[in-house]
């Protein structure tokens, strides 16, 4: 959960709504009540109509439990997804870094 000193860009906040919403949407579109998929999915109602308000409290366990219950998991794939232009794919992905250091100042 984002603290006072440190609250979640506007962007993010409406990215979690909007992805709250779609899950919401997926869930009526199969027919399912919220106690039906919070079911499906291991989890407590509350769990569920958080994830669906797109609180960012609920954890991406959580959301990986929607998706695999709504069957689709596949959608986790396109989570930061690499796109053709990046340079990642560009030079290789064999070629990055396997981790980054901090550097040092001086």
């Amino acid at each position: 959960m984002p603290s006072p000193r440190h609250p979640l860009p506007l962007e993010v906040e409406q990215a979690l709504v909007d992805l709250g919403a779609r899950i919401s949407l997926q869930r009526r579109l199969q027919g399912l009540r919220q106690a039906d998929l919070a079911r499906q999915m291991g989890v407590s109602l509350s769990t569920l109509t958080l994830l669906e308000q797109g609180a960012s409290g609920v954890s991406i366990g959580n959301l990986g439990r929607a998706l695999w219950a709504l069957r689709r998991l596949e959608d986790l794939d396109d989570v930061g997804a690499l796109e053709p232009s990046d340079e990642l794919l560009e030079a290789g992905i064999d070629k990055a870094p396997k981790r980054v250091r901090r550097t040092s100042k001086g």
